[in-house]
């Protein structure tokens, strides 16, 4: 049975040590009207900038309710878990699999 859950086929293998950084917590900064130079150089040198309060509260849920409904039933969307999740991902629903994923 097709469950449109695909899972990483490769097992372990750990991350690239440039993917994630531990050395220092991220200084989290309220939205601004608008992103500086030092925020796009951030941006750059980091691949993320730690922003509070970006979106309303509505907007972020309709982003989980979106992202649950592509979990639940994927329609063509490339949704792969990753390996090591394999005996966990089948029992969980779309709004479990959203809450799980992303805790």
């Amino acid at each position: 049975m097709d469950t449109g859950i695909t899972l990483d086929p490769e097992e372990g293998g750990g991350y690239p040590r440039e993917l994630y950084s531990f050395d220092h917590p991220v200084a989290v900064q309220p939205a601004p009207e608008r992103f500086s130079d030092d925020d796009v150089d951030c941006y750059r040198r980091h691949g993320f900038l730690g922003v509070s309060d970006l979106l309303a509260p509505t907007e972020v849920a309709a982003v989980l309710d979106g992202l649950a409904a592509v979990l639940a039933a994927p329609r063509g969307a490339d949704v792969q878990y990753e390996a090591w999740a394999a005996d966990r991902v089948h029992d969980l629903s779309g709004v479990r699999r959203r809450t799980w994923c992303a805790a």
